[in-house]
């Protein structure tokens, strides 16, 4: 999972608790040092007021954290700006990784229901209960889902894959971390991504920063953020054991449909070589989905340099028929991308959901062990 991390931004220039160094002289921290710190306070913007070393720091968060949260940290860049990660011994994110990876098996559907849900918050935009600033986001959230979810239009777009995870938020921490300048005090890294929107909206959410009683959609929409950061979250984790174990990732594309959303299952593999570089050799794609006309299929794609081999299966006679009569129409569409085809047929395939299951089978994540490697 990519790392969770708060970036101190300047020491505090008021004097709090008794026997604390507020605003003398910075801590001298090295890089690679664990420290123990507290949350202090919790300020507007994602921002929060730690402890550490006897001295108050304000910092920029990218998680949720709470007042009197005891964090243990590790020092990860002291220049041009100091950046502490929070971190875990590796037994606990061993589990903490474990964890949510059942969480994915036992419920795959549950990024399908953070879109469904999304749409049904969107009817609170006007509910003058909710604050300015929850509206506000509401507004964004509506402008976001219509880059998520992939309809006639977005299928247009080729960047639309790489667009999704960093709209989804899934890159969020990653993102920030490679940030060689200091996050600037106001910054709104909850824009464009739907991870940092609903850390946004649980913040404000959170009891002690409203001036108004929590309402009925304040509790509604509450819940749903909470419920939806745990459903991204799973997500990466997923993602970490997969990059971790078989160099793969998965991502769920939400489906426009005329029947309602659904949910494509995309897995990407890269092969690298044996050499000291270890660069990418080839990278293969395999997708599943469920169509309301076409039915259920499995595309699987396999790309080295400039050349591509492509089979389609699908479990309709009927369907495998149309298809392959317009792989002519793909052939040249693929040639037009500078894109050479050595293979390209479609097949019929009674059980696709017997071929998901042994592509599963090939990744070492999937394997039956594998949640309890670490445990």
């Amino acid at each position: 999972m990519p790392p969770i991390y708060i970036v101190p931004e300047s020491v505090c220039p008021q004097t709090f608790a008794p026997g604390v160094n507020a605003g003398r002289n910075p801590p001298i921290l090295s890089l690679g040092d664990i420290l123990e710190a507290r949350v202090a306070g919790v300020l507007p913007e994602n921002r929060v007021l730690i402890t550490t070393q006897n001295q108050q720091m304000i910092a920029a968060s990218s998680i949720p954290l709470s007042f009197g949260q005891k964090l243990r940290v590790q020092v990860a860049r002291t220049q041009p700006d100091i950046l502490l990660r929070v971190i875990e011994s590796e037994a606990f994110e061993s589990r903490r990784m474990n964890r949510g990876f059942r969480a994915f098996l036992s419920d795959p559907d549950k990024l399908l229901r953070l879109f469904e849900q999304a749409g049904k918050m969107l009817s609170a935009q006007g509910d003058g209960t909710l604050s300015e600033g929850v509206r506000s986001c509401l507004q964004e959230m509506s402008r976001l889902l219509n880059t998520l979810i992939l309809s006639d239009e977005a299928i247009r777009n080729p960047l639309f894959v790489k667009e999704f995870v960093s709209a989804l938020g899934l890159d969020l921490e990653n993102r920030l971390l490679k940030n060689s300048k200091p996050v600037p005090a106001g910054a709104e890294m909850w824009r464009g991504n739907l991870k940092g929107l609903l850390i946004k909206i649980a913040e404000q959410l959170q009891d002690g920063n409203s001036e108004q009683p929590a309402s009925g959609a304040a509790s509604r929409l509450s819940a749903f953020a909470k419920d939806g950061l745990q459903s991204l979250e799973t997500h990466q984790l997923v993602n970490a054991l997969l990059q971790a174990r078989d160099d793969a990732f998965m991502f769920q594309l939400p489906l426009l449909l005329p029947s309602g959303l659904s949910m494509a299952d995309v897995f990407f593999h890269l092969e690298r070589s044996k050499d000291a570089g270890c660069s990418v050799e080839s990278c293969t794609v395999a997708m599943f989905l469920d169509l309301d006309a076409l039915g259920a299929l499995m595309i699987e794609a396999r790309f080295r340099d400039a050349r591509v081999g492509c089979s389609i299966r699908c479990r309709n006679p009927e369907v495998r028929a149309y298809i392959a009569g317009n792989l002519e129409q793909l052939n040249e569409a693929l040639k037009t991308l500078g894109l050479k085809v050595d293979q390209l047929v479609c097949v019929f395939e009674p059980d696709i959901s017997r071929r998901r299951a042994e592509h599963l089978d090939k990744l070492s994540a999937f394997e039956n062990d594998a949640v309890n490697l670490f445990v």
